[in-house]
């Protein structure tokens, strides 16, 4: 089993570690409070926000990743790399 759950932590770090670096720290925090407010009202059951189980998570998600497939595929980036001294 523990075979199993480190060849998946592998697969999981590989994929991580190629996907680009395009959404900077402005569209991070706007992407993680647009995502916790989809999801609380997901969760309030608001009838015509049943998509808002997947966007939330979604945005969350490419937020905690830094990494934006639609931006990506579009060639667009927010981030700009720390400035080295």
């Amino acid at each position: 089993m523990e075979d199993l759950i480190s060849k998946i932590k592998a697969q999981l770090l590989k994929l991580i570690g190629g996907l680009p670096t395009n959404v900077g720290t402005i569209d991070r925090i706007v992407r993680i409070a647009v995502g916790i407010l989809l999801l609380l009202v997901a969760l309030a059951g608001v009838p015509w926000a049943k998509w808002a189980y997947w966007i939330g998570p979604l945005l969350i998600l490419t937020a905690v990743l830094r990494s934006c497939p639609i931006y990506a595929w579009l060639g667009k980036s927010t981030y700009t790399p720390p400035e080295e001294d």
